[in-house]
């Protein structure tokens, strides 16, 4: 059987090439938009809940696989706060999903994928009994030599899904997508609210009610959240913090100082010395 894990609400990973969780707990916790910085595979098994990647709305059914990349933002809302919420979570590092890229063809078809805005594949039933048996191994101690053949058998039925899966039409453009699409074209340039209100023809107290009734955040917060994401990407592929600020649009150092702190419990110097040390 799979270990039932204890939520890890610190959403960081400990491990250096992947981690795997298997989830079955209600959660009442109103969970906000947030980023990770590695490769997530979710696995729905059960539960009342419709999540959120970004401008993609999911209502979610037993079977769904859901494919989040790094930096993505992404929030789970669940109607019955009092039912179990069973899912399974793969999370892979960056490093770990370049050097599958690079060795399996279908990985990279997936990564594709989510890339271009599909982040949801629905499993099959023999396959996600095929797949969950395989979350077994990956949560299992006594399998941690085999959890990376496990992961690669995993990605390939996934990819064989991907391509029977039949997509369904994309839902009618709300004000909420295209705000959110805006936000993640603009976030590195000068954005305020009055920005977004003049863009969309909407006043400011409409577009508050609706961000933080889609969002559970405010519009700063969304942007700032943003920006700290790419700053993180930025600083561990090498740039400095100073730089880092720049590029990921903030208009003094002071802001983002502690805006990076707030966002992910440290300095960026500790940030990048704690990147250093993974290399």
């Amino acid at each position: 059987m799979a270990q039932i894990a204890k939520f890890n609400s610190s959403q960081v990973m400990i491990a250096g090439d992947f981690e795997a969780y298997h989830y079955c707990e209600p959660y009442s916790k109103t969970l906000d938009f947030h980023t990770h910085e590695f490769f997530e595979c979710f696995l729905f098994l059960g539960g009342d809940v419709t999540y959120y990647i970004e401008d993609r709305v999911y209502p979610l059914i037993p079977g769904d696989l859901l494919l989040i990349p790094p930096g993505r933002m992404h929030r789970p809302v669940l109607a019955d706060e009092r039912a179990p919420y069973d899912r399974m979570v793969l999370w892979l590092s960056v490093p770990y999903v370049h050097a599958l890229c690079e060795t399996n063809d279908v990985f990279s078809s997936l990564s594709a994928l989510s890339s271009h805005g599909i982040h949801r594949i629905h499993l099959p039933e023999e396959s996600l009994s095929f797949c969950k048996a395989l979350f077994e191994r990956m949560t299992d101690d006594s399998f941690k030599q085999t959890s990376g053949a496990a992961i690669t058998l995993f990605l390939n039925e996934a990819a064989r899904c991907a391509a029977a899966d039949e997509q369904p039409a994309p839902a009618a453009d709300s004000l909420m997508a295209q705000v959110l699409r805006y936000i993640d074209a603009h976030y590195t340039e000068p954005l305020t609210l009055d920005t977004l209100c003049a863009q969309f023809f909407v006043s400011k107290f409409h577009l508050l009610r609706q961000f933080k009734a889609y969002t559970n955040a405010t519009v700063h917060d969304y942007i700032v959240t943003k920006r700290i994401s790419f700053a993180r990407q930025c600083i561990r592929e090498g740039m400095t913090a100073s730089d880092a600020c720049m590029q990921a649009g903030f208009n003094e150092y002071s802001s983002f100082y502690k805006s990076f702190v707030q966002k992910t419990g440290m300095t960026p110097a500790v940030f990048k010395r704690h990147c250093m040390a993974k290399r």
